[in-house]
């Protein structure tokens, strides 16, 4: 390797390390609405600072990942997005649903998060209520997604977002009967419930 060719890449491992450093520097993001501006503001600088370097497609990648990490992953399931998914459109997710500017989908899994049982409705009858909420939300996420590969991912996040919310509601033996069967999806989770009732 001749000395150009070392500087040059030198050159870049530094630029790599730096702008990871600015990365770091960025309080993670959990949630807290009154951080939101402050946090978008300090993505975007570091952003198109990334943006701006010619690294090769593999370290875009890892440092578009790592750029992402500084939101919390909890954060990234109930927005609907994923590692892969572009600066711009989890900035956009971010802003519908902590900003306030949500579109009938965040506002659809807010709700779904948030069903429980009517006073005296059998744990039969609010998994079949649930489970038409979840259809219905899907649907939405359908009308809503570019394209299929991005459909499929939010309603895998949104099926788990569906057990995890059904099984906060359930009885303790019924959580126990979940968390052995580990079922791959809702309707699995609330067959395994029916029959255990």
């Amino acid at each position: 390797m001749d000395d150009h060719h070392f500087q040059v890449m030198n050159a870049a491992f530094m630029n790599v390390r730096c702008l990871m450093d600015m990365v770091n520097s960025i309080h993670q993001f959990s949630g807290e609405v009154k951080e939101l501006p402050l946090f978008l503001e300090r993505m975007d600088s570091v952003h198109s600072q990334i943006m701006q370097n010619n690294f090769d497609d593999v370290t875009m990648s890892n440092l578009h990942s790592y750029f992402l990490s500084r939101i919390d992953t909890s954060v990234l399931l109930e927005i609907g997005v994923s590692f892969s998914a572009t600066w711009e459109d989890v900035k956009k997710a971010l802003k519908e649903r902590y900003a306030g500017a949500r579109t009938p989908v965040a506002a659809s899994v807010l709700k779904l998060l948030e069903l429980s049982p009517d006073s005296g409705e059998s744990i039969f009858d609010f998994t079949k209520r649930m489970a038409q909420y979840l259809k219905r939300l899907k649907s939405k996420v359908l009308d809503s997604c570019p394209n299929n590969d991005e459909s499929n991912l939010r309603n895998r996040v949104y099926d788990e977002l569906a057990m995890e919310a059904l099984t906060n509601k359930i009885s303790t033996q019924l959580q126990t009967t979940i968390k052995i069967a580990k079922p791959k999806n809702f309707e699995e989770a609330v067959a395994l419930i029916r029959d255990d009732i």
